[in-house]
């Protein structure tokens, strides 16, 4: 079966005569691949929004970003989402690690970053082992009904479904798209769950 072509996004009709728009250019057309494609129809069933409005949120949006005036850097985009469960604590200092590396990233060495995040170079290093040995305390996954700790890869992918599923409120093209995974692999991640749990209760 050969492989889905991408979708193709029009919002000609909704920029005609729109007031936002003017000036400017009002014919767009963007191709989108398939796993955004599913993610943009599902925000659009499920928030009643025309395709036209969407994209001039987004393009909105992308211009008036402060990642895009000079000398600004832009943190990975996971550290805008405070996880389920998660502490006020643990988000900062996830969000301090990943200010760090992204700073380290552009001026190149520990002593510039220090100076870039105004810091004093032994406070810093300190600062920066400190989140580190906070991050190692706290992985993502260990659970108490795994093995010294740490679950089987079957169950880690067994859960990452499930709370994906959780996030879509149950759509499961949704969660493919989160997932980057094709609909038979979920279901059957999902068939194996099913089929554990059965022979446990059994």
């Amino acid at each position: 079966m050969g492989a889905t072509p991408p979708r193709h996004v029009g919002v000609k009709d909704h920029m005609r005569g729109s007031a936002q728009t003017k000036p400017g250019r009002r014919d767009i057309d963007i191709i989108l691949n398939l796993r955004d494609a599913r993610v943009f129809d599902t925000h659009l069933w499920r928030n009643k929004t025309k395709q036209g409005e969407l994209l001039s949120q987004i393009i909105h949006e992308w211009a008036t970003h402060p990642s895009r005036f000079p000398g600004n850097l832009t943190l990975p985009a996971q550290n805008s989402v405070l996880l389920k469960g998660e502490s006020l604590r643990s988000y900062l200092s996830r969000v301090a690690l990943a200010a760090i590396h992204t700073v380290l990233a552009s001026e190149g060495d520990m002593t510039a970053t220090a100076r870039r995040l105004s810091y004093e170079r032994t406070a810093f290093h300190k600062l920066f082992a400190r989140l580190k040995a906070r991050q190692r305390r706290a992985p993502v996954y260990p659970h108490s009904d795994g093995v010294n700790g740490f679950l089987s890869l079957e169950k880690m992918m067994e859960r990452h479904v499930h709370y994906a599923l959780e996030l879509c409120n149950g759509d499961k093209d949704e969660a493919c798209a989160l997932l980057e995974i094709d609909r038979s692999k979920l279901d059957q991640i999902l068939s194996a769950s099913s089929t554990d749990n059965g022979e446990r209760n059994s």
